[in-house]
């Protein structure tokens, strides 16, 4: 058995492993891994964070280990490299890894705080998190069907390994495969409702951020995280506003930005101004990795 633990950032870590190696009998090795924050913990320090894996692989790879994580920035999990660092939360949960080391299989139960994504803040979120691959997804439960159903469609997902995403709140819901590959291949539907835009449109004259609204619902049927020109599906827009007074402008009706290897083009995007005296056709030239939005 090998065991590596690797971290960023100042932390201290402790490995113990049983002095009795597996034998032929396939008898396991135990091990725990614990990793501490070294910030003191005082009334106005940051919150200690901690990572703890403990459990056991067997001679032939079977897995039983559980995990925990407490005040865990997600960066230190998925590193700082795009898409992931359009991704920002602190991470507390739990959960457990089965099956092998060739085919592993997962379950963690993870809590979001301060959750930002491309800088739209969507506060608290609960998430689960399930490992399978295309023969072992789950079946799927309620509001969590369209994560299993890329999974099982290899053509799309493109990956034998994924993790199943579900889960959401208070305008944000999380439905999607995503690849355990270094491609990171992605298949499923984000949801929100009411997001603040505010982060992504220019300050007015006084040097306030303008007011926008969103409400939206992203589904992606192929392609992969790594390369965003490779991805495909569509983003159906039920709710739009951007401005305030009598320079607010909002969507006529609902439309769709289409995707198509990673190309974006507009259905039916109308804008309009206050009384609907105002009308401005909704354009999209580049693909998605220098997507420009034209009135």
């Amino acid at each position: 058995m090998r065991v590596i633990v690797a971290g960023t950032g100042r932390a201290r870590y402790r490995i113990w492993t049983s002095h009795r190696s597996p034998d032929s009998s396939g008898s396991a090795s135990q091990f725990t891994s614990s990793r501490h924050s070294d910030q003191p913990e005082s009334s106005s320090a940051e919150p200690t964070t901690t990572s703890r894996l403990a459990g056991r692989i067997a001679r032939h790879g079977e897995l039983a280990l559980n995990v925990e994580v407490k005040n865990l920035p997600l960066a230190r999990m998925t590193g700082d490299a795009l898409p992931w660092s359009a991704l920002q939360a602190v991470v507390t949960g739990q959960g457990t890894f089965t099956g092998t080391i060739d085919a592993p299989l997962g379950s963690l139960q993870l809590a979001l705080e301060d959750t930002r994504i491309a800088q739209l803040a969507f506060g608290r979120q609960v998430l689960k998190l399930t490992l399978a691959s295309n023969a072992t997804a789950p079946q799927a439960a309620p509001g969590c069907e369209a994560g299993p159903w890329a999974l099982r469609n290899a053509a799309r997902s493109n990956a034998e390994h994924a993790w199943l995403v579900c889960g959401g709140r208070e305008g944000l819901r999380v439905d999607l495969a995503l690849g355990s590959g270094a491609s990171r291949a992605v298949g499923g539907r984000v949801e929100v409702n009411g997001a603040d835009l505010s982060p992504w449109l220019p300050a007015d004259r006084d040097g306030d951020p303008l007011a926008g609204k969103l409400s939206a619902v992203l589904v992606l049927d192929a392609g992969a995280l790594a390369t965003p020109d490779s991805l495909s599906g569509r983003l159906d827009v039920s709710a739009l506003s951007l401005g305030k007074g009598t320079h607010a402008l909002r969507a006529a009706a609902p439309f769709t930005l289409r995707i198509d290897q990673g190309q974006v083009t507009v259905e039916r995007g109308k804008l309009v101004g206050v009384g609907d005296k105002v009308e401005l056709a909704l354009g999209a030239t580049g693909g998605l990795s220098k997507l420009q939005l034209s009135f």
